[in-house]
């Protein structure tokens, strides 16, 4: 389930998403025989931003997993945790 509500404040452009991913059913591959694991669920939040510095020129900024949760997608591979993202484009 994913949520994502997006607004403009002056000339910022805003966005912020939830995601939750539920619970989920893996394989533990470090015994045999396999064992199946249960994976709990975890609530995720992003945080996004953009601004136009120029009509040509538009710098962005976001925060993934904003709060830092602990959460594997595969079973015994943490995800990285938070993440910062700065890019831009221009436009001819």
């Amino acid at each position: 389930m994913k949520y994502q509500l997006d607004w403009q404040l002056y000339d910022f452009d805003w966005g912020i998403t939830y995601q939750y991913l539920g619970t989920r059913y893996d394989k533990d591959y470090s015994s045999y025989p396999y064992q199946t694991v249960k994976m709990g669920g975890v609530s995720l939040w992003d945080l996004a931003v953009a601004y136009p510095v120029t009509s040509h020129l538009t710098v962005r900024g976001k925060i993934a997993n904003l709060f830092d949760k602990d959460y594997e997608t595969v079973y015994g591979y943490q995800t990285a945790g938070r993440e910062y993202t700065l890019s831009g484009s221009y436009t001819f």
